[in-house]
């Protein structure tokens, strides 16, 4: 593995890569992949379990023109969330948060300064509601389709 580590160094010019599944990925491999890579715009990391949040901090420091970015599957929180938003990765148009369970309605609140996301994938986050939608599902195509805030329970008449 060492020697993959090294040959991705050599890798200057890339503009899209794709991890997925890839559970050797660590957070020094990536760091290194994004120090000599600043270029990237599409970065797939799904199913990359070890890839945490301080991971997604730091790479967010250097890659500030993402448009596609997949982190399904890994162990990111709403810290990783907030993390893009301050270090200024606004032009992100795809988004895969599916199954981080880590995310949650505050997570999505910090992404509303994301004005040019076109596509939000957040199937299978437990602790993602209806609310924490609402502000996207005029602007964004989601996976889910629309539930009720409210839930509609049928009349009842008590004698």
């Amino acid at each position: 593995m060492r020697c993959d580590f090294i040959e991705i160094t050599k890798c200057r010019n890339l503009t899209s890569v794709r991890l997925r599944g890839c559970d050797w990925v660590t957070a020094d491999f990536l760091l290194s992949l994004v120090r000599y890579n600043r270029n990237l715009r599409r970065l797939v990391l799904a199913d990359c379990y070890q890839i945490s949040d301080e991971a997604v901090e730091s790479m967010f420091e250097f890659l500030t023109t993402l448009t596609d970015l997949s982190l399904e599957k890994t162990a990111i929180t709403d810290k990783s969330l907030l993390a893009m938003i301050e270090h200024g990765v606004t032009a992100i148009e795809y988004l895969d948060l599916r199954y981080c369970h880590g995310i949650t309605d505050y997570g999505l609140m910090l992404l509303r300064p994301l004005r040019s996301m076109k596509k939000l994938w957040i199937l299978g986050c437990r602790s993602i509601t209806e609310r924490g939608l609402a502000s996207f599902r005029e602007r964004t195509d989601i996976d889910l389709p629309q539930r009720p805030i409210c839930a509609i329970r049928p009349l009842s008449l008590q004698v």
